[in-house]
């Protein structure tokens, strides 16, 4: 939720009736509370936490950054609730219990007064939450991580004044969060001030408590379940490429034969060991999932041959819930939708230990799940309801979006908020219970990638958020006293994303935005045109917020300025490579349509000039502060090889020397 504390205009005040509530309701705002210089903190707890501890240390850190001296004292709770009370004279007995039998686990009620503000929640976390949510109310915008990504109000000497409101806050998820998310303390703190809930990335048990974060850890971890050097003795164990009738082979590289008793005992017995080290630490779930792969990596052996890929992955999960229900350990086991498992077998069910995690990376981000102009996503809209119904009997399923994956979008930031806010009203109507995103390809550069971030954690809580209201708030926040040109350059930025992040006209299965493909649809030609005008926008957009900056910017303005030029005009030059890489494999997809070899000739010619301009992306990376560890240089040099590959086979057709 954003706050702003001076507003003007019918506009801006309906949109700040939008973001103060987190549930959408408005409040009543007939006077202020006037924060004094000097201030006490009581905290009511129901028992010893390190969370609720934390949260009164935040409350006091943040005031004292508005220049109020805050004393803190703690209190047993009496009723059993959470309770912190920011002013004199406070009493238990103005917490809101009768309320709080509406609150969720992590909700809370923030009750503003002329005299006293209070947080009232059935949990520690949900005081956190409320300290945050008052913290923006003050006119704090919580950037990016670290003490520079932690934006003050400007207040000229004065100390905050919050407006009257009562507010019951609940997620639309009960849980929130991060997968594959930085787990050092900054930005787990970061993550924590995004009201998340949720990180799936090994983190000290302390430090998870203290930020009431629920851990889990893994990935694609399966085959180490079943080690390849068992190979050469019990060949059995492991998949068979094809039927024997089509000369299959065991290959001891990826998955197993999920049929075989004793690939079933192995597996067993390694992920009794592997989980022995979770066991303490308190991990909701560790995600073992079957391997990372483009083309099938299961058995058609003549036990398994008649279960297709989802139902194989289904036997294998079924084998880790069997561990879990026998030896009761309180944990849950992921069954991942992803590739070639993206569509629910009918043939095996669930075990009642599993959840859903369901991972649509090849959908479409140009769009929502649910945009009748996409033939694309609606096949995932029906994976995502078939999955619901499979699992209707389970509880907590889970996401697995890819808003922040820069290994997904080759490098580049797409700023989709009215995506990611459409689409939470759909996973939750299909029963996803913990709404979670990969955040990966070194997207922990502050500010870079941060806009979809702040957008996905403020729809969490505000199911009336639009994308547009969420750009004004936002850019209210960053500069208050003009924020015109902040409101046109996320418009536009949003614009020009979803339009080159359209994704048509191909069919569900292993593609992304680095695999630009092959193609004689109509969708090639359209593509060039896109990705054209999308780099010409991303320069002007670039020009038009480079000439706005001001000499009386603040200087945390002007490097933020700054930093989204440089991004832009590096992500205007990585376009430029998709332009000319999709203009040459057009001209080969006609090639191999036509046999035209002077269609060919121009698609190697092209071929050589988005190496060229791949130099130039690289360049501009570089100059945009991408480090050496960022994903895009690796992507800019695989690429680079494999046009080179292409180039050396074409030209032995073509004859070129």
């Amino acid at each position: 939720m954003l706050w702003e504390r001076q507003c003007s205009g019918v506009f801006i005040a309906l949109i700040l009736c939008f973001l103060i509530q987190p549930d959408g309701s408005r409040a009543e705002e007939t006077s202020a509370f006037k924060i004094p210089n000097q201030i006490k903190i009581t905290g009511f707890e129901k028992a010893d936490s390190l969370c609720f501890d934390f949260a009164l240390h935040e409350l006091a850190r943040l005031l004292g950054r508005v220049d109020v001296l805050a004393s803190t004292e703690t209190q047993v709770s009496k009723d059993g609730n959470w309770m912190v009370v920011i002013g004199e004279t406070p009493s238990e007995s103005s917490a809101p219990s009768s309320d709080l039998k509406k609150s969720l686990p992590d909700g809370y009620i923030l009750d503003i007064g002329e005299d006293q503000v209070s947080i009232a929640s059935k949990s520690a976390k949900g005081i956190l939450n409320g300290v945050y949510d008052l913290a923006e109310r003050m006119g704090y915008l919580f950037l990016y991580p670290g003490i520079e990504g932690e934006w003050p109000p400007l207040l000229e000497g004065d100390t905050p004044t919050i407006p009257i409101a009562r507010v019951l806050a609940n997620p639309r998820f009960p849980h929130r969060g991060i997968f594959n998310g930085n787990s050092n303390e900054e930005w787990a703190g970061f993550y924590a001030k995004m009201r998340f809930n949720a990180l799936c990335q090994p983190t000290e048990r302390a430090l998870a408590e203290k930020l009431g974060l629920r851990i889990e850890v893994g990935g694609h971890d399966l085959d180490n379940l079943i080690p390849p050097d068992l190979f050469e003795k019990n060949p059995d164990m492991f998949r068979m490429d094809q039927p024997e009738d089509f000369f299959g082979k065991r290959r001891g590289d990826f998955n197993l034969c999920v049929t075989s008793p004793a690939a079933k005992e192995t597996v067993q017995k390694a992920y009794r060991e592997k989980l022995k080290p979770y066991l303490e630490d308190g991990i909701y779930a560790w995600h073992t999932w079957p391997e990372d792969l483009p083309a099938e990596g299961w058995c058609y052996c003549p036990t398994c041959r008649s279960f297709e890929p989802t139902d194989q992955a289904m036997l294998a999960m079924r084998m880790l819930a069997e561990v879990i229900r026998e030896d009761q350990i309180p944990m849950r086991v992921p069954v991942l939708a992803y590739h070639d498992t993206m569509f629910p077998g009918k043939k095996i069910d669930a075990p009642k230990e599993a959840f859903l995690l369901f991972a649509p990376r090849e959908r479409c981000y140009g769009h929502s799940l649910t945009d009748p102009e996409c033939g694309i996503n609606a096949e995932y809209l029906r994976s995502l309801e078939e999955w619901h119904e499979k699992f209707k009997n389970t509880n907590d399923a889970h996401t697995f979006e890819y808003y922040l994956d820069r290994v997904l979008f080759r490098g580049l930031c797409p700023f989709l908020p009215q995506v990611i806010l459409d689409d939470m009203k759909t996973y939750r109507e299909n029963g996803i219970e913990s709404h979670i995103c990969l955040q990966t390809g070194s997207a922990f550069e502050p500010p870079l990638m941060m806009q979809n971030l702040l957008v996905f954690s403020r729809g969490m809580w505000n199911e009336e958020l639009s994308g547009d209201e969420f750009i004004h708030a936002l850019a209210k926040k960053i500069l208050p006293e003009d924020p015109d040109p902040w409101i046109d350059y996320f418009q536009k930025r949003a614009e020009v994303s979803a339009k080159t992040m359209q994704w048509e006209d191909e069919s569900v299965g292993w593609a992304d935005y680095r695999w630009i493909s092959e193609t004689t649809l109509p969708i090639g030609e359209e593509m060039v045109k896109v990705y054209r005008q999308g780099s010409e926008d991303y320069d002007d957009l670039a020009d038009h917020l480079e000439s706005a900056i001001q000499p009386d910017w603040l200087d945390r303005v002007k490097d933020f300025a700054h930093s989204e030029i440089a991004r832009t005009r590096f992500e205007s030059q990585e376009l430029k490579s998709m332009m000319l890489q999709q203009d040459a494999v057009n001209h080969v997809g006609d090639y191999l349509n036509t046999e035209n070899v002077e269609s060919l000739k121009t698609g190697v010619d092209l071929m050589k000039q988005t190496i060229r301009q791949l130099e130039v992306a690289a360049a501009s990376a570089e100059d945009a502060g991408f480090t050496s560890g960022t994903y895009y240089f690796m992507f800019n040099r695989w690429m680079t090889k494999e046009l080179n590959e292409k180039i050396a086979k074409w030209e032995a057709v073509t004859g070129a020397e």
